[in-house]
């Protein structure tokens, strides 16, 4: 399983030390995984420092920042997305890694427990209590056993449908008409 972590190696909102605690959790099942972590912060010497003490280096490779072609062909080379956070906005990571065909598991914070309920990302996107570990393992197992009946081509399917622009300008339209045709409400042009 080719894993891809992206954003900030900060400890306080992303929880970056969750990824060596998944890395020993799926050797223990004796999954063949590895975790390219592609990012740069200030909790990265730290990070680097847990994976070295636990003989993880050759689970997790620390790649840093890319530009933008290299990491979309990371993204698309990898199985699933790992969202570790412990609060997010809506992850414009998720959505890039949607759009190359990435599986994601994420934690439920704003923007992915949306999503969660949602039909159209059943096959594709499973969501787990911040902390609990078992959970995202099981969950990267699942989502890799889904990627030989679920193509890259309808994850990015399900996220232009949902993501695209035009879709979010018809959503903004839906929005300002219902505010419009509120009483309550005043739009002034």
């Amino acid at each position: 399983v080719k894993i891809i972590w992206v954003g900030r190696i900060d400890e306080r909102p992303k929880r970056v030390s969750d990824i060596p605690l998944i890395a020993k959790r799926l050797i223990d099942k004796k999954v063949n995984f590895s975790i390219e972590v592609l990012g740069d912060g200030p909790d990265k010497q730290s990070l680097m420092t847990q994976i070295n003490e636990a003989n993880l280096n050759t689970y997790i490779k620390l790649s840093g920042w890319k530009e933008r072609g290299d990491l979309m062909l990371s993204l698309s080379q990898a199985d699933v997305f790992l969202q570790t956070s412990n609060f997010e906005g809506m992850s414009v990571a998720l959505m890039e890694a949607l759009s190359q065909g990435c599986m994601v598991v994420s934690t439920r914070v704003s923007g992915v427990e949306d999503l969660e309920h949602n039909i159209k990302f059943k096959d594709v996107l499973r969501v787990y209590t911040v902390g609990d570990i078992d959970q995202a393992c099981e969950y990267i197992q699942e989502l890799k056993m889904n990627t030989q009946h679920i193509s890259r081509y309808e994850a990015r399917s399900i996220c232009e449908e949902i993501f695209s622009i035009a879709k979010c300008i018809k959503e903004y339209e839906r929005l300002i008409f219902s505010l419009k045709d509120n009483d309550k409400v005043r739009i002034h042009n």
